[in-house]
């Protein structure tokens, strides 16, 4: 989410949950295209999060540079990410970012809506030895912040350490231009300047903590960006989009190795509209859309709509 300009001192986000519980279609079409709700069908629930992120509330936050970003969430808990700078005039010589600027992790409990605790990112980095952050992760239990020099493990409910331990970064590590998440699998995608033939570096961390590299490319293509998709346990789609159109490329999780795939074979899904690919506690593949949630099978070559935003009562300028 970006931010507004912010005009008073308290600093206060909004945050919409939506809970499919289950995941069903909210709408059927019938034969006179009309749409209705039958009496089987599941509902949806909607909740809506006013909560203090954690900055200072004397200062007033730069315009429009102010990120949120979902890190996970569970039955009990949610847990978001705020990054953003602080308004102020920057003595560029002599400048000390972190008096301007801010990377909170906050954990919200779903119960009473409130922030139990906030981990303050920025202030456990090694500035002088260039440490930033990577990626923040919530999963079992446990937060994980991933930065260029080490992870650490959080409890939830008190921040408390749990466990540190070093990470293996090569001397020519670059930070990554996007991340994806699929079950235990981590991948880091890097946009490579190659002269003419701009392709993504991908770095894939197994769940048995093993990393290896792919690249995706074209020759005589600037790939500028890359979406992803999974299709089955350890296999996924990248998206990818550049001087010559759209390009696919199937990820074997299991070798790491790439193959180009064709266009044709996706034509069963408008790939170009999908944003955020996850999966549900129920095993499928689900898709966000501009303005709908898609449950996504590559085994019948099915995209079904299954939650549309257009016929929901909440504010969706919430949801950007």
């Amino acid at each position: 989410m970006k931010g507004n300009k912010l005009f008073s001192k308290a600093v206060s986000l909004t945050m919409i949950l939506s809970l499919l519980l289950p995941i069903a279609s909210c709408s059927k079409q019938n034969s006179d295209d009309e749409r209705r709700v039958s009496k089987n069908t599941p509902w949806f629930t909607s909740a809506t999060y006013d909560i203090d992120i954690g900055t200072d509330h004397d200062r007033e936050l730069e315009d429009n540079d102010f990120t949120v970003d979902l890190v996970g969430v569970d039955e009990k808990i949610l847990v978001v990410r705020t990054r953003g700078q602080y308004e102020g005039t920057m003595d560029q010589k002599n400048v000390n970012w972190n008096d301007y600027t801010f990377d909170l992790v906050s954990i919200i409990d779903r119960n009473t809506k409130e922030v139990v605790n906030t981990i303050d990112v920025q202030s456990a980095l090694d500035e002088l030895a260039g440490e930033y952050v990577v990626k923040p992760t919530y999963s079992q239990g446990v937060i994980t912040i991933k930065t260029s020099q080490k992870e650490t493990d959080y409890d939830p409910l008190t921040a408390n350490v749990l466990d540190t331990r070093p990470v293996t970064m090569d001397a020519f590590y670059r930070f990554p231009d996007w991340t994806f998440s699929f079950r235990e699998y981590e991948i880091e995608a890097i946009w490579d300047d190659d002269n003419n033939n701009h392709g993504i570096d991908l770095r894939i961390f197994a769940p048995n903590g093993e990393v290896t590299n792919a690249k995706l490319k074209e020759n005589g293509t600037n790939i500028n960006s890359i979406k992803m998709l999974p299709l089955n346990e350890t296999k996924v789609l990248f998206i990818t989009h550049g001087s010559k159109g759209y390009i696919y490329f199937e990820l074997n999780l299991t070798d790491s190795t790439v193959s180009k795939a064709d266009a044709k074979d996706y034509e069963w899904i408008d790939l170009n509209s999908i944003g955020t690919s996850f999966t549900g506690n129920d095993g499928k593949v689900y898709c966000i859309t501009d303005n709908s949630v898609l449950k996504v099978d590559s085994g019948s070559k099915t995209a079904e709509e299954i939650f549309n935003y257009n016929w929901c009562g909440t504010n969706t300028a919430k949801l950007k």
